[in-house]
């Protein structure tokens, strides 16, 4: 595109150009002037990159150079060249993805109750040395579990998460930790292992094995409370003890 051009692709260029705030709005009628060449000559400026286009100057857009695409946001995915490579006619140069990224996840059957859309969410990466805020977008109904060319899906309900404008390209395909506070005690809580906690086959109490520095061990009834990444609150019964840092038995 150049000088005294017009029609859509110049419409899309100048709307563009307008939006990094290079071109006035009373120069994006879809006619490639003075003022649009001067933009674009800016916006390469601004990266750092002289366009030749076969010894053209500066304010030219050259077949290639720029992409229109129907909707933003968009993710650079892959690049399948390195500058100097010849590009083959036909050939995949780059791979956009468009909207912003979002993570997907299965909650496990008994553990969707309190997942609303809106709850905050923490996503981590795998090393855990990332961390990037978002949200619970949609919780579909509970499907089953299914096997296809690409592996074997758990049960449960489908989770989709909204992130902060926190993730970028680097993020894209990698296997993520979400929590997700659904609930919360008011005061710190004893804690133990849910396989910790035992039921008494004759009342049905629950309760807890405690070992002893002596090598012995005794009985505590507690009361279960909440239960999160494999850990339950429990509350001694009135009279017995237990204390942070208590062994317990399990299994």
């Amino acid at each position: 595109m150049s000088s005294g051009l017009t029609g859509e692709d110049v419409s899309q260029l100048q709307a563009g150009l307008q939006g990094l705030g290079l071109l006035a709005e009373s120069h994006t009628a879809g006619t490639f002037d003075r003022a649009t060449a001067q933009a674009v000559a800016a916006l390469y400026q601004s990266h750092g990159y002289t366009s030749s286009c076969d010894g053209s100057p500066l304010g030219k857009v050259c077949l290639g150079e720029v992409a229109f695409l129907p909707s933003l946001p968009a993710t650079v995915a892959a690049v399948n060249v390195r500058l100097g490579d010849a590009a083959a006619a036909g050939s995949s140069l780059m791979t956009l993805q468009l909207g912003a990224i979002s993570v997907t996840a299965t909650v496990p059957g008994g553990q969707q109750s309190g997942v609303v859309v809106g709850l905050p969410v923490l996503i981590a990466d795998d090393s855990g040395q990332r961390q990037c805020a978002g949200s619970v977008a949609s919780v579909g109904s509970y499907i089953g579990a299914s096997t296809d060319n690409s592996g074997t899906s758990m049960a449960g309900y489908p989770l989709t998460v909204n992130a902060d404008d926190c993730l970028d390209a680097t993020w894209l395909n990698l296997n993520v930790r979400l929590v997700i506070d659904i609930t919360a005690t008011a005061q710190p809580v004893l804690i133990v292992p849910t396989m910790a906690v035992q039921t008494d086959d004759t009342d049905s109490a629950h309760y807890v094995v405690v070992l002893d520095t002596d090598g012995t061990s005794h009985r505590v009834d507690v009361t279960p409370g909440l239960v999160a990444a494999g850990e339950v609150e429990v509350r001694p019964a009135p009279g017995q003890d237990l204390t942070a840092g208590d062994v317990v038995v399990t299994g």
